[in-house]
């Protein structure tokens, strides 16, 4: 046998992997604190600090906690920012690393195995009564849900007008005008339409499939339309169920095309408005696609922003109503503050 070299101990293989930081956690935390930092490196967990719970600033950073990935959606984060991701200019974080998911190895993310509806429409009801879309039951017809394209038929819309002149009529003690009733009808099924749209552009989520054939409506005596869609894997074609329901009420009614499309414009607006008490952080990015909706056909030429207000090139007739005056957008509002100056 032979002799071990003078000056080394003979030790056990336990000895040999307490020595290399091997075999005990404490021996783990000293040789993770031995290792260097791996240059160009985003956030990491060391073993220790996950242990501990704690992240270690690695490169000259302060560690991160992981994002969601940037086309999943999923809200906002605490600073307001959409939580699709950080990857705003191309850069996103980059993803942990750790024994969990081996050297090299992204760790392993979790995926929701809830639908991509159930988790926007929670989202989209926390903005208030105008961005919820309800649940479409099964056999939604025996429930009193009719489609959306059944407004553009003869009879619900006139039974909806009718029930709102004899409310205005009765408020006001004068009898209303048909049109006048519609117009008001209108705004508020088309403020319906759109806060949804608004509302996931703002949250940065999916928007959902809006058309005469996915939107579900049920009569209701007053507030908000209820509106549930059906599941995805539809198309959306909000500006095409706009088009057929304001032909619709062009036809029916006897409303300019100018009027309805205001009224669609003045109802954009007028989410980014509801916004501001229930999210206002989502106030930028919902007015950023506002702005960017009004700029294109059919909404093109219906109003302008000015000094950071929407102001509307056509009125929705409600100053026709008595004691009604005016709304905030509107343009004959407008005329009169400049003349009083």
């Amino acid at each position: 046998m032979r002799p071990p070299r003078r000056g080394r101990r003979r030790v056990g293989r336990a000895g040999v992997l307490a020595a290399a930081g091997r075999g005990t956690g404490r021996g783990r935390a000293l040789r993770d604190a031995r290792r260097p930092a791996r240059r160009g490196g985003a956030a990491a967990y060391t073993t220790a600090h996950r242990r501990g719970g704690r992240l270690r600033r690695l490169c000259g950073r302060r560690a991160r906690p992981a994002h969601r990935h940037p086309g999943r959606a999923g809200g906002t984060r605490a600073d307001g920012t959409p939580r699709a991701g950080d990857d705003v200019l191309g850069a996103g974080p980059a993803p942990l690393r750790g024994r969990r998911g081996g050297r090299g190895r992204p760790l392993r993310r979790r995926r929701s195995r809830r639908p991509w509806e159930e988790a926007v429409n929670e989202e989209l009801a926390a903005l208030g009564s105008y961005f919820v879309l309800e649940a479409l039951p099964d056999g939604p017809v025996a429930h009193g849900w009719r489609r959306l394209a059944d407004l553009c038929e003869p009879g619900p819309l006139e039974a909806r007008t009718a029930d709102v002149r004899r409310v205005l009529s009765g408020t006001s003690g004068v009898e209303v005008e048909e049109r006048v009733a519609a117009s008001t009808v209108s705004l508020g099924l088309f403020s319906r339409l759109l806060s949804p749209a608004v509302g996931a552009a703002a949250l940065g989520v999916p928007a959902p499939p809006l058309a005469l054939d996915t939107v579900w409506w049920r009569p209701f005596e007053s507030g908000p339309w209820p509106l549930a869609v059906e599941p995805a894997g539809h198309p959306p074609g909000l500006d095409e169920a706009l088009s057929s329901l304001v032909d619709r009420f062009a036809t029916g009614f006897g409303l300019s095309r100018t009027i309805l499309w205001g009224n669609a414009s003045s109802a954009l607006f007028g989410a980014v408005a509801g916004l501001r008490a229930s999210r206002p952080d989502l106030v930028p990015a919902a007015a950023a696609f506002a702005v960017a909706t009004l700029g294109r056909h059919p909404y093109a030429g219906t109003g302008d922003v000015v000094r950071g207000a929407f102001v509307r090139r056509s009125c929705c007739l409600y100053y026709r109503v008595p004691g009604g005056g005016y709304c905030g957008d509107c343009v004959l509002e407008s005329r009169r503050r400049a003349g009083g100056r």
